[in-house]
């Protein structure tokens, strides 16, 4: 009798201890891989990472529709390019994100992200970059929408 209940302790203890090593392995898989929140701080800063870090195809998917009907994707890419190129741009940055604030915009309400980015790079310790991305809600998603855009 005292040797089942030793086997059905051991058993209880070994359950619990592969539950609890699956538990914190689908936390740790889920919090590392699953994205960001689709918040304006996080859609701008992805915008500003992919702008700075040359990924195109990844600043062209966070733009408003506005923006993608004034200017087709290989004239941005290639807008987007040439700029970094002429103004050297650090492709090794650190960005903030001041705090989002509501503004009118043409068409609703907005989102303005201040975002400050620096860079680390050799030559560049000085290097600051300020500006303010234009956050707009189109069908439910945030996404970049200013004329600055597309001046690369």
């Amino acid at each position: 009798m005292i040797r089942r209940e030793r086997e059905r302790y051991r058993a209880v203890w070994n359950g619990g201890i592969v539950t609890s090593v699956c538990v914190a392995g689908g936390v740790v898989l889920a919090t590392t891989t699953l994205p960001a929140v689709p918040t304006p701080a996080n859609v701008a800063r992805a915008y500003v990472e992919a702008r700075f870090g040359g990924d195109w195809p990844g600043a062209w998917a966070t733009l408003c529709r506005a923006v993608r009907s004034a200017i087709d994707y290989p004239a941005f890419a290639e807008r987007a390019d040439y700029a970094n190129e002429y103004f050297h741009m650090p492709s090794d940055v650190n960005i903030e994100i001041g705090d989002v604030r509501g503004v009118q915009g043409r068409n609703g309400h907005s989102a303005s992200v201040p975002v400050t980015v620096t860079s680390d790079e050799r030559n560049r310790e000085d290097w600051v970059f300020r500006g303010e991305v234009l956050i707009v809600n189109e069908g439910g998603e945030f996404r970049v929408c200013q004329e600055g855009v597309l001046e690369g």
